[in-house]
């Protein structure tokens, strides 16, 4: 991760030391939308890269990985980058209640400098991406 990357769209297969990166087929969008929206995100890219294309009415999000340094120096970061996730899939999707529209997502947080991580997975509808900050804050103080 460059210094200037705020957030990093992780495969499935992160911790896995498989020759190719697992993502799910959004991660190119989910990268375009979180830049239009002002926040530096990026994505691995060092090994080939499959994509898991999933048929369903859920919205399947790559991992979102929030670093220390943007947790204690930017906190807001993370809250815009999940806005702008909400507002893309509500925009994406006019004809579906709010209430129709699932997201599955894994946010890995880094909690110090030492690098441990602990991450947290969201599967719900879209607009409870809102209330998700309070618990990536909840566990980045565990």
């Amino acid at each position: 991760m460059n210094s200037q990357t705020q957030i990093l769209l992780l495969p499935r297969n992160y911790e896995s030391t498989d020759e190719y990166y697992l993502y799910d087929n959004t991660v190119y969008t989910i990268n375009k939308v979180l830049n239009q929206a002002g926040i530096n995100s990026a994505y691995l890219d060092d090994k080939p890269i499959q994509f898991l294309e999933q048929r369903a009415v859920e919205w399947f999000l790559p991992v979102l990985y929030i670093s220390y340094n943007v947790l204690i120096e930017n906190k807001e970061v993370y809250e815009a980058a999940l806005m702008a996730i909400k507002e893309y899939i509500t925009k994406s999707s006019p004809f579906t209640r709010g209430e129709e529209n699932s997201v599955k997502l894994k946010v890995v947080v880094e909690k110090s400098e030492d690098k441990t991580t602990k991450s947290i997975e969201y599967n719900g509808p879209i607009d409870g991406l809102s209330d998700l900050k309070d618990s990536i804050l909840r566990i980045a103080n565990e």
